[in-house]
């Protein structure tokens, strides 16, 4: 039911012809039906950059889970700059243990574990930058442990193929951040 409207919208956005290229197999007309039967779509809701907004969170999760999606990723930045960066990051670890949600690590997240590091400059111009992501650090207290764990990238099987979320790119966390 919903691979024909998407055949025609392709149709009209784009000039890909139904009839000769879409539904035409090694010189054969086919029914939609018959060439598309094994894709079963698949819905997958991506939620980045939180970053600590506890009531924006609650607000899209309901909106998630009225949707029902067959997966749901955490593109990074759920901590830092927001006041709540405990709950926030409370509420996405559980939904991971009873929804199945699933966690990437974004820059935001390598900022606030930059201050497990005794080496880390203590310059003062890098000190004020990083007021922000230091407020967070204590306000995680031990759950900052639990930053490391965050992988960079996910990989997953779809019924179209693979796919792959990270923050920012597959190079990492920075790379296009600045000049």
């Amino acid at each position: 039911n919903l691979i024909l409207p998407y055949l025609e919208a392709n149709e009209r956005h784009f000039g890909i012809s139904i009839e000769n290229e879409l539904l035409t197999v090694d010189g054969v007309r086919k029914d939609y039906k018959d060439v598309y039967r094994k894709i079963r779509p698949m819905k997958l809701a991506v939620l980045a950059d939180i970053h600590a907004n506890y009531p924006a969170l609650c607000a899209v999760t309901q909106h998630i889970e009225s949707w029902n999606p067959d997966r749901v990723i955490v593109a990074g930045d759920v901590v830092n700059r927001g006041s709540k960066p405990l709950e926030c990051w409370q509420f996405v670890k559980e939904k991971e243990k009873t929804c199945g949600w699933r966690l990437v690590r974004g820059n935001h997240e390598d900022y606030v574990l930059t201050h497990k590091n005794p080496n880390r400059s203590h310059d003062p111009v890098d000190e004020a930058i990083a007021q922000s992501s230091f407020w967070t650090y204590n306000k995680l207290g031990d759950a900052v442990n639990t930053l490391e764990t965050l992988p960079d990238t996910l990989s997953f099987d779809s019924p179209r193929g693979e796919i792959r979320i990270t923050h920012a790119s597959m190079q990492g966390n920075r790379v296009g951040i600045y000049p």
